[in-house]
């Protein structure tokens, strides 16, 4: 059920769009407050999906309100409610990332179910978005966790490899295959100097450069165990072609740590298991 919150220190305007909502629509829950402090209460405990306030009201005014629900990182829509005299404070409120407003001097009922439909739409597209995202990022940790469990030959089985592979998409049986392990031994430059002494960044840095290098490879799987030693799982379906794989493999990764070593002064030693 998608709930919406209306915040306004006058009770005959918060009642009346309280009305229209719920003669409009019998699946949302509708929440009232008369003041930003009240509201922030109600967001606490609430998920509100939409959030409809008035710009200018006593103590914490709509504008602040809509800035400490962005400081939250709340994900609601907001739309503002106006009175004469007031486009200047609509304006920067447009800029905090308000969905729209309306014009309470003259808002009728159609045009606050109008706003109130798009602004519930949007919302359910986020939401649908950040669920998307959600799963692929699951899916991708799966997938890690998958080729971790393979190289370490943790609890295999045929049915076990069989069941995520398929799930993966993976191409089964592989026909060709080899395991890359790229080591750090040296830093030709400081790490304060290219890195500013940021682990992740010197990771997220290698982890690119080597995908990039790697981007000519359909069917592979990175994995960085820790800042100074990063593998890549890499196979191809088809079994013809073997020695071809491994030079074109071979040539690829040493782009990749020619690069590194001509633009970021680090050092690898490589295996290629076969």
């Amino acid at each position: 059920m998608e709930k919406i919150l209306i915040v306004d220190d006058e009770m005959f305007s918060r009642t009346a769009i309280e009305d229209i909502l719920r003669a409009e629509w019998s699946g949302i829950e509708v929440f009232s407050a008369r003041g930003a402090e009240e509201a922030l209460g109600i967001l606490e405990r609430e998920e509100i999906a939409l959030l409809m306030t008035d710009i200018k009201m006593p103590g914490m005014n709509g504008l602040e309100l809509l800035a400490e629900v962005r400081r939250r990182g709340l994900s609601m829509e907001v739309v503002i409610l106006s009175s004469y005299n007031e486009f200047d404070l609509v304006r920067q409120a447009m800029k905090l990332g308000t969905f729209d407003y309306l014009f309470k001097p003259a808002m009728l009922p159609p045009d606050i179910i109008e706003v109130v439909k798009k602004a519930l739409q949007k919302q359910r597209e986020k939401s649908s978005s950040r669920m998307a995202e959600s799963d692929r990022k699951r899916l991708s940790r799966d997938r890690e966790q998958f080729f971790r469990d393979l190289i370490s030959a943790a609890g295999i089985g045929r049915t076990w490899f069989e069941e995520r592979a398929a799930a993966f998409g993976l191409p089964e049986p592989v026909g060709k295959n080899a395991v890359v392990v790229f080591r750090l031994i040296r830093y030709r430059k400081s790490m304060a100097e290219i890195f500013k002494n940021d682990v992740s960044l010197l990771r997220s840095s290698v982890c690119n450069v080597m995908s990039e290098a790697l981007d000519s490879v359909k069917d592979c799987q990175f994995l960085c165990n820790k800042f100074d030693e990063y593998v890549w799982i890499v196979w191809e379906a088809r079994e013809d072609g073997r020695q071809e794989f491994y030079e074109r493999l071979e040539a690829l990764i040493r782009t990749a740590a020619d690069f590194l070593s001509r633009y970021y002064g680090l050092e690898f030693s490589i295996g290629i298991s076969r």
